[in-house]
């Protein structure tokens, strides 16, 4: 599974990701999370996320995230 952020603003709101879906709290392992928000836009995690193992996040190059501490690899 694949969750692509495509917009701008905050994590928590569905219009921001590619077909609604806001990946979930504990992103599970074998699941994919992509930040690509518009041109000179970031996305911002504005609510706890927690990364279990086998689970990805990957910035696109030239793409912002801003975390303020809600993002928990484990």
């Amino acid at each position: 599974t694949t969750h692509t952020f495509t917009r701008t603003g905050n994590w928590s709101n569905a219009a921001n990701w590619q077909g609604g879906l806001v990946p979930p709290a504990n992103v599970p392992g074998g699941v994919q999370v992509i930040i690509n928000p518009a041109a000179d836009r970031e996305a911002v995690v504005d609510v706890p996320v927690t990364f279990l193992s086998g689970a990805t996040l990957t910035v696109n190059p030239g793409k912002k995230l801003q975390v303020n501490g809600n993002l928990i690899r484990l």
